[in-house]
């Protein structure tokens, strides 16, 4: 049998490459199904180095080293969902190759066992975590799981992600992008993210982060330069400039035709109808709405065939037709469940309380005011930093008020008072410290068990004679490195961490994985030492 003592030294160099190899999978599978890469590597911060490979740049980092991230988007606006599944599937297919040809490599070569088995294992365990749905957080960047997102992919056919969600990774990462020079992709995310401050109408912060974007430099795709101008043009409508809107409409719609995309020329369509609408032109707005019924493209791409029906609502209530509103919002309120989007839901239902209420209907109105607030609370629960979910809801200042004096006199003010008087505040809603109460109290208790388990397996050890006690003075030893680990990072967390509190925010969840990871290293670790002869 290989001596474990060996194997648990291997695993010091075998991390960091399992987690490169991770990545490379994601950079091969991404490259296969069409995606363009533009970066990968380890890190988040203070660049290490920079080497330039095929139009790519792969980093390595000093802030958080082993943390793994490929940057990459695809020239077309809605991939098929095996693209998708594709590229997020990469890295775990790497994993699982590298943990099958480590562990016939331990089998065939001579030499450099102990590697071989570390790699494996570690490899393993890293395909078998990767699959965990989940949500974590790099810095500041909110970041999700390859099971997540393999995941929506399969249920929605998008990896598209919302508006809070998408503003804090551009916020948390422009910094690395800039740092390794990768100006295509913080170029892709500070478009996206002036998108997103469209949709929750803070066209000051869009319009900032758009003069970034064209600030960075570099040379420009076409598809990049059809996404700044669908980005130009979602900001002239918002400050009702036809001429610069339709301008920026022309050169997408010319870049989608020549590349032959139709989702993007039905987005070119769907703006043209924004547009007309907030012209006052409800009726060539309806028009061009009947040409797209026909449009196939709505049908395969749900986020188009519901952001569809949300202008289709508002081009009916500028047209005054109450019945296709019913209609449209019927629809619209059974399909949500399937594609919920608080963003979506935002924007229709404040457009519907402003129709009711223009109209006098104060029953409808209500309805879709408490609507609305419900939308506001569920984007401002997305932002993790006080300061995005400020400037979110200075932008819903307006709605809130018009809520306000339209529920005041409702049935139920005061709850309507206290709903309101929530979102008012700065601090962000955040349920994962609750989360993180619970991972304490777990880690602890496993802690505990590990110390109690590490007495039983020394004592197990000094019976057991022979070969066969290796095993189990592999497992005292483990449990006792990670159970002193858990009582240093304890320590830390209560002294240090009172000074800098957001150091304990995951504290929990790093004892829970402080108290398992002896258990699943040394299981993984014998079973693969067994397989392996004697040399």
């Amino acid at each position: 049998m290989t001596d474990p003592g060996h194997i648990l030294l291997a695993c010091l160099p075998a991390l960091p490459v399992a987690v490169f190899m991770h990545e490379l999978g994601h950079v091969l599978a991404g490259r296969a199904s069409g995606f363009v890469v533009t970066s990968f590597g380890l890190g988040i911060g203070r660049p290490l180095f920079v080497i330039p490979v095929g139009g790519m740049r792969v980093y390595a980092c000093l802030v958080r080293p082993l943390q793994g991230i490929t940057f990459a988007f695809l020239p077309q606006l809605h991939p098929t969902r095996l693209q998708l599944v594709a590229f997020t599937a990469g890295g775990i297919l790497a994993n699982a190759v590298a943990a099958a040809f480590s562990l016939a490599c331990s089998w065939m070569l001579p030499w450099g066992s102990p590697f071989w088995i570390a790699f494996a294992a570690i490899n393993a365990i890293l395909a078998v975590s990767s699959l965990i749905p989940y949500h974590y957080s790099a810095g500041q960047a909110p970041l999700r799981t390859d099971g997540a997102l393999i995941l929506q992919a399969l249920r929605s056919g998008t990896l598209s992600t919302s508006a809070p969600r998408t503003i804090q990774t551009a916020s948390s990462l422009r910094g690395l992008w800039a740092s390794i020079g990768d100006t295509l992709i913080l170029r892709v995310y500070l478009l996206s993210a002036a998108s997103a401050w469209v949709e929750l109408g803070d066209l000051g912060r869009a319009e900032a982060l758009f003069r970034d974007a064209e600030s960075t430099g570099g040379k420009i795709p076409p598809h990049i330069e059809a996404l700044a101008a669908l980005v130009r043009a979602e900001i002239a409508i918002g400050r009702r400039l036809s001429v610069e809107a339709e301008s920026a409409l022309v050169i997408a719609e010319a870049i989608y035709r020549r590349s032959g995309q139709p989702a993007g020329l039905y987005l070119v369509d769907l703006l043209r109808v924004s547009m007309q609408s907030l012209e006052g032109d409800a009726a060539r707005a309806a028009e061009t709405l009947e040409a797209l019924a026909s449009d196939p493209v709505a049908k395969s791409h749900p986020e188009l065939g519901m952001a569809t029906l949300t202008v289709r609502l508002a081009v009916a209530c500028s047209g005054s037709n109450e019945g296709a509103v019913e209609q449209h919002l019927a629809r619209y309120e059974a399909d949500r469940p399937r594609w919920p989007s608080a963003t979506r839901d935002l924007r229709l239902y404040r457009v519907l309380a402003r129709f009711h209420s223009g109209r006098g209907d104060r029953a409808s109105a209500e309805a879709a005011y408490r609507n609305a607030l419900v939308a506001v609370k569920g984007v401002a629960d997305g932002w993790a930093d006080a300061e995005g979910r400020r400037a979110f809801l200075e932008a819903q200042s307006a709605l809130i008020e018009d809520a306000r004096l339209c529920l005041q006199d409702g049935p139920e003010p005061e709850e309507a008072e206290r709903v309101i008087g929530a979102l008012a505040t700065t601090r962000p809603i955040d349920p994962w410290p609750a989360k993180d109460q619970r991972f304490r109290r777990w880690g602890l208790r496993g802690m505990l068990a590990n110390v109690v388990a590490c007495a039983a397996a020394a004592m197990l050890a000094t019976i057991v004679e022979g070969e066969k006690g290796g095993p189990i003075i592999f497992l005292a030893v483990l449990l006792a490195l990670f159970t002193i680990l858990g009582a240093l990072y304890l320590g830390l967390d209560l002294t240090i961490g009172r000074l800098v509190p957001a150091l304990r925010r995951f504290s929990g969840a790093i004892l829970v994985i402080l108290a398992c990871y002896p258990w699943l290293g040394a299981l993984a670790i014998y079973i693969l030492s067994t397989t392996v002869p004697d040399r």
